[in-house]
């Protein structure tokens, strides 16, 4: 393997980590369609680096990995491949930091994004098509704390989406939070407090919009395990076209225990009202938190948790606006071997978008086993197997799918350090 030196500064440590990788994937329903299923054989190749430079106050991170993906049956498909990432952060003083970020992807699908079967993902976020598109989001994070405990963060980001395929919307997101959590007294009673502003400017059809989001949570802790919380999120959706602008106000009460590191319980229940400005108003009950428990093993570990809350889909292949979802994840991970591992996966996610002119429900169902061994500590081979299932409201959305994945990876498992 052929590992490049980079120079070395007065003060400062460089890491360098060239990868490669070859994938052979096979799937049963390529295009995602219920009746009309083609298969299909898929090689996708990459090779890149990872360069990190790092000074006792700031650093940065720079990836690059170009690929190319080749199909069997269907050649037109056939696409490049660019994945880049920047990153950097610095301490400005010792009570703030700044952290900067740029990723670009290209692809013509995003098919790799459903690669973590370990968590439900929802079904508007799983892309259809097959035609290149290029995603960039750039943003900066500042960091501050006043003490030990009291601390907040303003953040900005802007994304781009633009689409080689004429028929889909190409979209600007611009996002820009403030984060504040003060503890009124130490270790006993917080409060936390959000206020954030999204800007959505779309090429076709889709109304822009202006979103704002103000979240104020109360805490009162009970010893090192317990705590009560009261919380109030208020969101509302301007449109600049002819979608019904709206209002959500959800009141919620709930609590916080945690048994143990490996066992937690956050529930909240509350009442969720959406004021729409022309239709009838809606009222309906929320449940929202998680549910983890965790076993370890000395040679693997068992885990599962259930999610509910809210889901906000503005960017996606279809704008479904605001919605409430209930997931449920399961993974076990099992060492075979010193360099022999395996694990299963089992999901399942529902979600429900109430808006007037949406009013969809998507359940998403899928199951996947590994098998992954690491013969070189640079040299990896990974055998998986995932399903997924969705059942919609709206038929043309509907599928099932089975896909098998070879993958071959080299990496150095200790990156390079020039001057060592």
């Amino acid at each position: 393997m052929l590992v490049a030196a980079v120079p070395n500064c007065a003060g400062v440590q460089f890491y360098f980590t060239p990868t490669a990788s070859v994938r052979q994937e096979f799937t049963d329903n390529l295009h995602k369609e219920l009746d009309q299923k083609e298969h299909e054989f898929i090689t996708s190749v990459s090779a890149g680096f990872s360069l990190q430079a790092v000074e006792k106050r700031k650093g940065l991170q720079i990836s690059y990995n170009p690929g190319m993906s080749h199909y069997a049956r269907f050649s037109g498909n056939d696409s490049l491949r660019h994945m880049a990432q920047f990153s950097g952060w610095a301490d400005l003083s010792r009570r703030t930091s700044m952290e900067i970020s740029d990723v670009f992807s290209y692809s013509e699908a995003a098919r790799e994004d459903e690669d973590n079967t370990d968590s439900a993902v929802s079904q508007a976020s799983v892309r259809k098509g097959l035609t290149p598109y290029y995603t960039n989001t750039s943003s900066i994070k500042l960091n501050h704390k006043f003490n030990r405990l009291d601390s907040m963060n303003l953040q900005y980001a802007y994304t781009l989406t633009e689409n080689d395929d004429p028929l889909k919307e190409d979209n600007q997101n611009h996002a820009s939070s403030v984060n504040f959590t003060w503890w009124v007294m130490p270790n006993l009673l917080s409060l936390k407090s959000m206020i954030s502003h999204t800007r959505g400017d779309f090429s076709d059809e889709t109304d822009d919009f202006d979103s704002f989001h103000a979240n104020i949570g109360i805490t009162k802790k009970f010893g090192r395990h317990a705590g009560l919380v009261l919380n109030y999120d208020f969101i509302r959706m301007d449109f600049s076209g002819e979608t019904e602008d709206y209002r959500i106000h959800n009141p919620s009460a709930g609590f916080n225990l945690a048994f143990s590191p490996d066992t937690s319980i956050s529930l909240r229940t509350g009442w969720l009202f959406e004021q729409r400005d022309i239709s009838e108003d809606d009222g309906r009950q929320t449940v929202a938190g998680d549910i983890v428990k965790n076993w370890n093993y000395k040679r693997g570990s068992v885990s599962i948790k259930g999610s509910s809350g809210y889901t906000q889909s503005y960017f996606d292949d279809e704008y479904l606006g605001f919605g409430l979802y209930k997931s449920v994840n399961a993974n076990a991970v099992w060492n075979i071997t010193r360099r022999l591992m395996t694990g299963i996966n089992v999901s399942y996610r529902k979600d429900s978008y109430i808006e007037a002119d949406v009013n969809k429900k998507d359940r998403s169902f899928g199951t996947g086993i590994f098998f992954a061994w690491k013969p070189l500590t640079y040299l990896s081979f990974q055998l998986k197997y995932d399903f997924r299932r969705v059942d919609s409201t709206e038929s043309e959305e509907e599928y099932k799918e089975n896909r098998v994945m070879i993958d071959l990876m080299i990496s150095p498992s200790v990156p390079f350090r020039p001057g060592r």
